[in-house]
């Protein structure tokens, strides 16, 4: 079931990513012509000069790459404590932008569809097991280099845009919304070295309680600035607990990081 979900992944990456190629050679210009009309035109690659159009570039399919740090809010005491650097978070996302108020409008709306990979690193040697009714904390006898518990979401996030356009090489965007989601396969693993020396790794699959479904809060911050990108900053918080209720501590799921 493991092999099936990672083969499925790895299929909706590169479908995506080729989606991803297609739409960036293009952008969808706007202007006036000699009569006042709005018409456009399309461009693609460094064909186009967005300096030379009163009005910003109004692009549909926007991709995204993520890559942050996660950490557990709430009751996250004792064998819930993260090591933050090694609790790393990765995803691949798309997402479709719409202005309201019409073309020239600096607002919008943005819907998108993303492929998240959300890491625990525990910091201490006690590893996550699924017990009877609830998540149980063991431990081996083994000091653990590696003790981690890795979540995979597909998740769907809406959110309010703002974009302020000096020129195509000056942007400021800000953004703020909501996101659902559901987990789609997880599993710990750990690595140790044993009575011997012999560095063991362990790798085990199952559901351990986690939430499956989840919603919570997102927004992002960010721009261009002449030739550099600057990216965005975003931030995620889980508004639903990670694990089911009743099952382990209510500890909720805490995102940051860079977007570009």
């Amino acid at each position: 079931m493991n092999k099936i979900l990672t083969q499925i992944s790895l299929i909706s990456a590169f479908l995506l990513l080729f989606s991803v190629h297609k739409t960036l050679a293009q952008d969808t210009l706007w202007k006036r012509n000699e009569k006042g009309e709005r018409i456009f035109e399309v461009y693609r690659g460094e064909l186009y000069n967005g300096e030379q159009y009163d009005l910003p570039p109004k692009r549909r399919f926007i991709p995204h790459i993520d890559f942050g740090f996660n950490a557990l809010l709430g009751n996250a005491s004792g064998n819930y404590a993260l090591n933050t650097l090694r609790s790393q978070y990765f995803a691949v996302s798309g997402n479709w932008r719409f202005k309201i108020l019409g073309d020239s409008s600096r607002l919008g709306i943005q819907v998108g569809l993303e492929l998240a990979w959300l890491g625990l690193g525990f910091s201490g040697d006690d590893f996550v097991t699924k017990g009877a009714n609830s998540v149980v904390f063991s431990n081996n006898g083994f000091s653990l280099s590696k003790n981690k518990l890795s979540d995979f979401q597909i998740n769907i996030p809406i959110l309010a845009h703002f974009q302020w356009q000096k020129s195509a090489s000056n942007t400021f965007n800000l953004a703020a919304g909501v996101y659902v989601g559901m987990r789609a396969g997880s599993y710990t693993k750990i690595h140790f070295k044993d009575g011997n020396g012999d560095i063991q790794k362990i790798k085990s699959a199952d559901d351990f309680f986690i939430n499956p479904f989840r919603f919570g809060l997102t927004g992002q911050v960010g721009g261009k600035i002449g030739r550099i990108f600057v990216g965005h900053i975003f931030v995620k918080y889980d508004v639903s607990q990670f694990f089911q209720t009743d099952k382990a501590n209510k500890v909720n799921a805490f995102t940051f990081g860079i977007r570009i």
